[in-house]
């Protein structure tokens, strides 16, 4: 929401600003998805609570802004675009009940499914069909196909990649013809993924179904697949210093999620969230950064260097004061 201005020169999405505020609610937009903001020009004051459907539109502002003016002056006429890959979200498990649903014995509301929506669309793509499939497999079939008769590029399942009774998806994949690219990787947490390729062309990936698991997946498998259909680079390596001694199971990639804090003297370091457990959602909600540990380094001492990556793609690590 916005507050009123006091003040108005020029006028942005209905809402008239004095001049230059319009850059700063547009970055503050951006890079701030889910952040309270405040902003003082002169008598002017504008209160922001960013979301992402704003954000997404207002990139698209900044874009038309300054980009295309830019690409005019140098004299341009073409430029190269991407399409927005198409993504399916099928969630597994019979205990899984819609938000807002009672409870029955023994199930839990989905909170996988509204998490994928949303970092699919912050990560560049377009989820255009999401389904609870339950733990049948002619019903994950049906759900497969009305994915791709919706025009997927890319469908994702979460939960039955594992090896329990209920794991169906590795089987229901192979009995429709689909090439088994890998079933596994030293991850942790998120180690049981898969992924394939589908005989109709769209690619598959299998993700864990705990909750931080599917997001660990999400994050470190299928945004680099992302990005690449989005014809981006690879992402920019960073590294900051450990802030506390962290305990590591060797010959596994551990993925954490934390905090990036600015101490008194100005410098940056990596804290690693106390509650690392796939099932725990607040402590999670609360990180502002991945931090990843390689596979032979075991425990790791405070001051060791570490990366820290964005907590999308698309959005660089954030900090905060001490």
């Amino acid at each position: 929401w916005i507050g009123e201005s006091l003040n108005p020169p020029h006028a942005l999405m209905g809402v008239r600003f004095p001049e230059g505020i319009a850059v700063a609610v547009l970055t503050a937009l951006v890079w701030g998805a889910g952040t309270l903001f405040f902003l003082d020009a002169g008598r002017v004051r504008i209160w922001i609570r960013s979301i992402k459907v704003l954000s997404f539109l207002c990139i698209l502002l900044v874009l038309l802004f300054f980009g295309l003016r830019v690409i005019a002056g140098l004299g341009i006429e073409r430029i190269r675009v991407a399409r927005r890959p198409r993504v399916a979200v099928l969630a597994t498990g019979g205990e899984i009940v819609a938000a807002g649903t009672p409870l029955p014995p023994g199930g839990i509301h989905d909170a996988t499914s509204p998490y994928l929506r949303a970092a699919l669309t912050a990560a560049g793509a377009e989820p255009v069909f999401v389904r609870r499939v339950g733990d049948e497999v002619p019903v994950f079939h049906a759900a497969v196909d009305a994915a791709l008769a919706e025009g997927a590029d890319l469908v994702l399942s979460t939960g039955a990649v594992s090896k329990g009774c209920y794991d169906f998806v590795p089987a229901a994949l192979a009995a429709r013809g689909a090439d088994i690219l890998f079933h596994g990787v030293a991850l942790r947490p998120g180690k049981p993924v898969l992924a394939a390729r589908l005989r109709e062309g769209a690619m598959f990936v299998g993700l864990p179904g705990n909750p931080l698991s599917t997001a660990v997946g999400f994050r470190f498998l299928v945004e680099p697949l992302l990005r690449a259909w989005l014809g981006l680079p690879p992402e920019t390596t960073c590294w900051l210093p450990l802030a506390d001694d962290c305990r590591s199971r060797a010959g596994l990639h551990a993925v954490l999620h934390g905090t990036l804090r600015c101490d008194r003297d100005g410098r940056l370091h990596a804290h690693v969230a106390q509650a690392q457990a796939s099932f725990r959602l607040l402590p999670f909600s609360q990180a502002t950064a991945w931090i990843t540990l390689p596979s032979d380094l075991g425990d790791v001492a405070a001051g060791t260097p570490v990366q820290v990556h964005g907590l999308s793609h698309l959005q660089p690590p954030a900090w905060m004061p001490a």
